[in-house]
């Protein structure tokens, strides 16, 4: 027969917000228990437009995931397309980063994206292209 008496778990939560919790708690909007729980470690991570040295070699580690992905040969940018990446504000930071790449790479015919297969804009409108891309 097996034991009976119920197994501890452990769970380990790994969150980001871009919201000041402790000013929350403070003005009743965020539970202080739950921070107490949550905030083991606090980790500052200024956004991606305070740290342009991030920027080149994170959008080459979305392509080569998002290549292996859909399985396209793309293998780099060109100096046309990295710059784009670099000059770009990225209001929606590391999230916006992968998922420009991520179109990026659908949308392109060679083997490097190009500033065209870029989808950079201040607010998201569909890209011309994109209307030929299945979910296959």
């Amino acid at each position: 027969m097996g034991d009976a008496r119920p197994r501890q778990v452990n769970v380990r939560v790994l969150a980001a917000t871009n919201v000041d919790l402790h000013a929350e708690v403070a003005a009743g909007r965020f539970r202080e228990d739950l921070l107490f729980r949550l905030n083991t470690i606090e980790i500052q991570l200024p956004p991606l437009r305070d740290r342009r040295d991030d920027v080149a070699p994170l959008a080459n580690f979305f392509l080569r995931k998002h290549a292996t992905r859909y399985g396209k040969p793309l293998t780099s940018f060109d100096n046309a397309a990295m710059q784009a990446l670099l000059e770009h504000p990225w209001p929606g930071n590391i999230r916006e980063l992968d998922h420009v790449v991520e179109l990026a790479l659908l949308l392109a015919q060679g083997e490097q994206v190009r500033a065209s297969d870029l989808a950079l804009r201040a607010t998201p409108t569909p890209h011309a292209r994109a209307a030929g891309v299945t979910l296959e």
